[in-house]
C-alpha cells in the first residue's frame, strides 16, 4: 500500500488502513490523478448523471465507482475521449465503459503487432501494412462473449 494512498484515505477520514478499506477508495484515488481537463469532465457527468441527463439514465442516481476503474489505464486523450462521448450525450454510461476496454484491447492488439512484425513504432507498421493496420481490421480480434459478460482478446 503506497503512502500517498494511505494519506488521502486519512485525509478524508478513513482512518482504518486496512486493505479492503484502501482498495474500495482505488477509484478515488484514480480520479484525484486525472488531468484537469478530465477532471472537469468528471465534474460535469457527476452533474449530468445525478440529474438524469446522461443518456437512458434517471435523475437521482449516482454514478457508480466502477465505472472509473474502467477508465483506468487509458491515455488522458482516450480517458478524455470517453468521458466527453458520454457529456455530449453520445453514448450511455455502458457504452462508454465497453468503448474504454476496447480502447485497451486495441492497444494491446497494436502492441503485439509491433512485436510480431519487429516493427518499432505503429506509423511504420501503417505504411508497411496499411490494409491490416486499419480500425476495423484491428477490430476483427476483438469479441464480445455475450454469455460470460467480458470482452475477449482472441490471438
Amino acid at each position: 500500500m503506497s503512502t500517498w494512498r494511505r494519506m488521502c484515505a486519512e485525509a478524508i477520514g478513513k482512518s482504518s488502513f486496512e486493505k479492503k478499506v484502501i482498495s474500495s477508495m482505488e477509484p478515488t484515488f484514480q480520479v484525484a490523478l486525472y488531468s484537469d481537463r478530465c477532471y472537469a469532465k468528471v465534474k460535469e457527468l457527476f452533474h449530468m448523471y445525478r440529474n438524469g441527463l446522461v443518456k437512458n439514465t434517471k435523475p437521482g442516481k449516482q454514478l457508480k465507482q466502477s465505472f472509473f476503474m474502467n477508465l483506468q489505464g487509458l491515455s488522458d486523450e482516450d480517458r478524455f475521449t470517453v468521458l466527453t462521448s458520454v457529456t455530449d450525450g453520445n453514448r450511455t454510461i455502458k457504452e462508454a465503459e465497453q468503448d474504454a476496454q476496447n480502447t485497451k484491447l486495441l492497444k494491446d492488439i497494436k502492441r503485439k503487432f509491433l512485436k510480431t512484425t519487429k516493427m518499432l513504432t505503429w506509423e511504420e507498421a501503417e505504411v508497411r501494412f496499411p490494409q491490416h493496420t486499419t480500425e476495423a481490421a484491428l477490430c476483427e480480434f476483438i469479441t464480445t462473449s455475450k454469455i460470460m459478460g467480458f470482452v475477449v482478446l482472441i490471438t
